[in-house]
């Protein structure tokens, strides 16, 4: 498999989790204090550290414009944003954008008025190998302490985990941490669900739950037997396919297909046409570029799942 370094460009299903194994970092751990960080702010060049945040939740968001479960969280971050900021809520995301110049042009052009760090990187991003990010998106809600308050803010559970961090007081004692056989016994019992949901045949499911796993439980023999499982499954040609028609039902029904309409449809088909000439003249690097501005330019659309779909072919 190719370093998803490369970019950005890679098929939808095979950005899922990382493709190159970082070495671990400094875990991230429920209940316990985030680890000292600082970057750069993409849009201002400022410096963030994360200690100027105390008595303030903050979600630390890692993801890159080239993720399609990132995308996919998109409108919920904006949401909680736009609900939660005024109370004193930040977002500090961190991309493992190989091009920090498109992950800009990205930001503004999609309405995410929040803090970013990208250093264009890829996954050797500094903050990516700093805290062993093998799987992406990966979403961490701080309370006003400082703490990791929740390590699975995805979804319908963002605002729920934002809100109940909001809840916690400022200089309350982190509560002690669960029994470790409570975690192993909760860990388990996960990594059993995603097996279910693979031999089931829904595999996109599966691989999505996997890398969740492997992320959430960094360190712990768990999270190892969960990205094995998972890249058993990207590895296997025979379920390409399958996986990616999968994903992009998946991301049909997190949300509602846009319909370009005039100038917007003209120039995405345009861009398509374009992809497709590329292709057909083995011209893999054009032809990505052309398939990765439909994406980006017109995410939920039929021309970007079309988009989506050409492109994980052309990398089979």
């Amino acid at each position: 498999m190719t370093r998803i370094g490369t970019s950005a460009q890679v098929g939808l299903v095979l950005t899922l989790a990382a493709m190159a194994t970082p070495a671990l970092g400094q875990k991230v751990v429920v209940d316990e204090v985030m680890p000292s960080f600082s970057g750069t702010d993409l849009l201002t060049g400022k410096t963030i550290k994360i200690e100027d945040f105390r008595g303030k939740v903050v979600l630390i968001d890692f993801w890159a414009t080239w993720c399609v479960p990132c995308i996919q969280e998109l409108p919920n971050v904006r949401a909680a944003y736009e609900k939660y900021h005024d109370k004193g809520f930040e977002i500090i995301s961190i991309s493992l954008d190989s091009d920090a110049e498109k992950c800009r042009d990205y930001v503004q052009n999609n309405q995410m008025p929040w803090l970013h760090i990208a250093d264009g990187g890829g996954w050797k991003a500094e903050l990516a190998q700093k805290f062993g990010i093998r799987a992406i998106p990966a979403m961490y809600v701080l309370d006003r302490n400082g703490v990791v308050h929740s390590a699975k803010a995805r979804g319908s559970r963002l605002e729920a985990a934002i809100e109940e961090a909001l809840a916690v007081p400022i200089g309350a004692t982190p509560k002690p941490k669960a029994a470790a056989d409570d975690i192993e016994r909760d860990a388990q019992a996960e990594l059993a669900e995603a097996d279910k949901l693979r031999d089931n045949g829904k595999y996109a499911e599966a691989l999505l739950k996997y890398d969740e796993i492997g992320t959430e439980y960094l360190g712990r023999n768990v999270a190892h037997e969960a990205n094995k499982r998972a890249k058993a499954l990207r590895d296997d040609k025979s379920l390409a396919d399958k996986i990616a028609k999968q994903m992009t039902e998946l991301k049909t029904a997190k949300g509602a297909a846009v319909t370009l309409e005039g100038e917007d449809a003209k120039k995405a088909d345009r861009w398509l046409t374009l992809a497709r000439s590329f292709a057909k003249q083995d011209n893999k690097d054009m032809a990505r570029k052309y398939y990765q501005k439909v994406i980006d330019a017109y995410a939920n659309s039929a021309q970007a799942r079309t988009a989506e779909q050409e492109m994980a072919k052309l990398e089979g």
